[in-house]
Order: C-alpha cells, then structure tokens, then sequence
C-alpha cells in the first residue's frame, strides 16, 4: 500500500471512534474473553502449589501478562503487513478498517501502561519479565535473521515458542519468593510446551486446505510428519507437567492419552477437516487441563 492509499485508508477510517475500533480488532484478531480465561488458568496452574496464598500481586500480574500477548499480536500486525495485504487481504488492518499508524499507536500506549504495571509486581517478576520483553523484540526482528529463518521454518516456530520459558518464570514468579525453583523450571517447560501444541496444531491442514501464502507445518513436512511432530510435543509437554505436578499426574497422565488418540483418529481413521478444528481442539483442550491441574490441586489441599 502507498502512501496516497494510506491517506486515503486514514482519511475513511478516522470518524470511527476509537472504542469502536478496538472492539472490532478484537473480536477479530485478540478475542478478549477467550485470552483473559487462558492466561488465567496458566497463571494459576503456574502457581498451584502457593494458590493457598494468593496476593494481591495477582492482579496487576494478570493484567501485565494480558497487555503482553496483546503487544505481541501489535508486533505481528506490524511485521506482517506487507505480507497480509498480499496474502490475507481479508484481515482488519490489511483492508484498511484500522491502519498503520493506530496499531503503533495502541502499540505505544500498551508498553507505557507494561512499564507502569511493573511498578506493582515483586522484583523477581520483573527481572523475568524484561528478559521475556527483551526476547519479544529480538522476535519483532526476527533475530536479524529473516531470510534464514523464513527457510527453516521448525526452527523459526521453536525460536518464537522460546519466549514461554522467562514468561511462565514471570507467572512463577508472582507466587514465589526466589528467583526461580527446580518445581518452577519444569513446570516452565509445559507451559511451552503447551503453547506449542496449540501453534502447531493450529497450523496443521490437509492437502486441499492449504492455502497459497500461508506456511504451515503440514505443507513443509507433509501430513503424517507433522501430525507425529504435534504428537510428540503433546507427549513432552505432559511428561513435564507430570514431573512438576504430582498432586494430578493422573488426570494428566488421562488428558495426555485422551489428547493423542484423538488427533490420531481425526488424522488417520477420517478425511475430516482439520483446517479450524485442530485450533478449537487445542484451545478447549487447554482450558480444561488448566482448569482440571487447578481443580484438582485445591481439592487435595483441602
């Protein structure tokens, strides 16, 4: 896009009020409800074993976490641009409805309201959360590496995922005293490991779903591959969980099982799509281990 069109995009878009807009942004590319509950239960499942004790840290925590996935996306829809009005010409900045220069400016907004939030949160969150931010702009550059990145595409969804492991000592961090602990460093690994799950499933589609432009797992390693790399991420991840949490190894141990069978059967036993149904899978699948860790984890306490 020019800068005649922008002008133009500018011009259109500027007697939408604000509100509006961030509603619409929202429900289209950061549905608020649906992050607030996960981040939440990630939050908590971090903390299960001090949820006796909870303070009142847990609530700028929360929103500070909040306002952190809401930057990343930001970041995305700034580094992406070109490549979404080639490809995804659909999306609300791509089409023009928000531009440019509102997403930086919410962008601006956002990292002022983080820094003002640290000043509410214990020291040990603080030290983890300026390595996660720090991370997340060597990811907003690509790690200067762009075109080698673009070529090895399980290493460049590896080295995003990355950023889970200081953000989850964050989340540990509001519960605990200490820097880190031995409990908090595994529990750090299924917390990646998670939302790895959830990214790579997300990109899982079969042959006739794949659409030009739109790199996924399954177009780089072929079906089968990519289905037995999901799998193994599912494995990882509760083999670490199950090492951290040992009040609900049982019910991680069953979701475990119950998560592989069924990615297995849609896979392999139906031609169903899996386009939009792996993505949902995952996503309610993660709400209920989190909840279930947490449920659990209180019922054994009391």
């Amino acid at each position: 896009m020019n800068r005649a069109q922008e002008h133009r995009s500018a011009q259109h878009t500027g007697s939408i009020p604000v509100r509006v807009k961030l509603w619409r942004y929202q429900k289209e590319r950061f549905p608020v409800i649906l992050y607030a509950l996960l981040i939440l239960l990630t939050l908590l499942t971090a903390g299960f074993d001090h949820l006796k004790s909870v303070s009142f840290d847990i609530i700028p925590a929360f929103l500070l976490f909040m306002l952190f996935f809401w930057r990343l996306r930001l970041f995305d829809e700034i580094k992406d641009y070109e490549q979404d009005l080639k490809w995804r010409p659909e999306r609300i900045v791509a089409r023009g409805e928000i531009t440019l220069p509102e997403i930086k400016t919410w962008l601006g907004v956002t990292v002022v309201l983080e820094i003002a939030l640290l000043f509410f949160l214990p020291v040990n969150v603080v030290i983890w959360y300026a390595a996660t931010a720090f991370y997340s702009l060597l990811m907003f550059y690509e790690f200067f590496a762009h075109t080698w990145l673009n070529r090895h595409f399980i290493v460049y969804g590896l080295s995003h995922i990355v950023i889970m492991l200081p953000l989850a000592m964050a989340m540990r961090g509001v519960f605990i005293d200490p820097l880190y602990d031995e409990t908090g460093l595994v529990l750090a690994g299924g917390i990646l490991g998670m939302s790895y799950v959830l990214e790579t499933g997300r990109k899982l589609c079969r042959e006739h779903e794949e659409q030009k432009g739109v790199e996924t797992y399954s177009s780089r390693l072929g079906i089968i591959a990519a289905v037995l790399w999901l799998i193994a991420w599912i494995v990882i991840t509760h083999v670490c969980f199950f090492l951290a949490i040992q009040s609900a190894q049982v019910w991680i141990a069953v979701t475990g099982v119950l998560m592989v069978l069924i990615v297995a059967i849609r896979v392999t036993l139906t031609n169903a799509p899996l386009r939009g149904f792996m993505e949902n899978l995952i996503g309610v699948y993660m709400l209920v281990f989190y909840a279930g860790v947490i449920g659990i984890t209180i019922f054994n306490a009391s």
